[in-house]
């Protein structure tokens, strides 16, 4: 029985862990080819009692702070759902960026997106 409770804990450790890689705020840009667009985005990703939550600006379009309905971690790809938009983010971790897809209105766009580091104050 110990045994048991031991890799339960193990294993949901290891999933917090992976999941609060995830937490940040990230910069990319969809690269919409047919109207020769390059369309920045913002994701911020937080982390509140063991659950994920995250906003995304659209700074060109002047909107900032949507919420997304979901954040949700699993299986190794983080899945941020927004129904006001009908858009979908999946992505995975992938050397230090995010790389996934953005659908949104049956159309999809590879997006990556890179964890913004702010530098410290000297």
């Amino acid at each position: 029985m110990k045994l048991l409770f031991t890799l339960a804990l193990t294993l949901l450790m290891s999933t917090q862990e992976t999941q609060f890689k995830y937490v940040g705020n990230w910069e990319g840009a969809l690269n919409i080819e047919a109207q020769n667009v390059k369309l920045p985005l913002v994701f911020k990703i937080r982390e509140k009692e063991g659950k994920l939550n995250a906003t995304m600006d659209s700074p060109d379009q002047g909107a900032y702070g949507m919420a997304f309905d979901k954040a949700v971690y699993e299986e190794g790809k983080l899945t941020l759902t927004m129904t006001q938009a009908n858009g979908v983010f999946v992505g995975k971790l992938d050397e230090g960026k995010i790389v996934g897809t953005w659908t949104q209105n049956g159309m999809s766009f590879d997006l990556s997106m890179t964890k913004i580091v702010r530098k410290g104050k000297s």
